[in-house]
């Protein structure tokens, strides 16, 4: 099984071309996935590719800090250039489910910030 589903928030905004060949749409996008909770724990980035009228039709909302959840497959390439190989790793997104906001409205807001609760063995139900 290969499978790959991941949150995070768009880098930059989406790029739609069309395939030469066939005139499908491909949609190209990269997402930032924070590693860890704090800042200084660095963040993945995530190359995503989508094909054909749903990535038509999404590129247009898939812009620069757009919340998302991806559901995809990870696809492993190569390609030669200048006589040097290069290894490249993407998603190929079968599903985008956009959260809202983007990452510069979720700095203005506190959604980030997490609320401790007190919390005993018998409290918990399982």
């Amino acid at each position: 099984m290969n499978k790959i589903i991941f949150n995070g928030n768009l880098g930059k905004d989406s790029e739609l071309t069309m395939a030469k060949n066939t005139g499908k749409a491909i949609l190209k996008f990269s997402v930032a996935v924070a590693k860890g909770y704090k800042k200084e724990d660095g963040t993945n980035w995530f190359n995503c590719v989508m094909f054909g009228d749903r990535a038509e039709k999404l590129a247009q909302y898939l812009t620069k800090g757009t919340k998302v959840i991806i559901e995809g497959s990870v696809q492993l390439g190569n390609y030669e250039k200048d006589g040097v190989k290069h290894y490249t790793t993407d998603v190929f997104v079968n599903n985008v489910e956009m959260l809202g906001g983007n990452k510069e409205q979720a700095e203005n807001t506190n959604n980030n910030e997490v609320t401790p609760i007190e919390c005993s063995d018998d409290s918990i139900p399982f």
